[in-house]
């Protein structure tokens, strides 16, 4: 997305460090920057606070996704166990069972057509 030499980061990057307009440090085994939290008295530059903001959305976003596919997994295992699919209109279906023939069910104990 960004073209930027790893060289030219550090640099910048370090630049802004020693003329502390950011509390962090860069870790060059997995090349990244840490930001710290500012003492007291100090306060935080825009660019920390934005990060900050940042990080909280992407970590709700990240809650939000895992409990929406635990939501999905926990029912498409019950679906799986008790042998029953869903199509896209949301009826239900007897899952390839002989005895169903194929049949569709609107929930309500009413077929939809299909053989008998």
């Amino acid at each position: 997305m960004f073209d930027l030499p790893v060289s030219a980061v550090y640099s910048i990057t370090s630049k802004m460090i020693i003329s502390e307009e950011l509390h962090a440090s860069l870790d060059q085994p997995t090349q990244t920057v840490v930001l710290h939290r500012p003492g007291p008295g100090i306060e935080m530059s825009r660019l920390e606070y934005l990060a900050g903001a940042y990080a909280d959305k992407v970590q709700s976003f990240v809650e939000s996704n895992e409990r929406l596919l635990e939501t999905r997994s926990i029912t498409l295992g019950l679906q799986q166990q008790t042998g029953e699919k869903v199509d896209k209109a949301g009826v239900k279906t007897n899952g390839g069972n002989p005895a169903g023939g194929g049949r569709k069910f609107d929930g309500k104990g009413r077929g939809r057509g299909g053989a008998f």
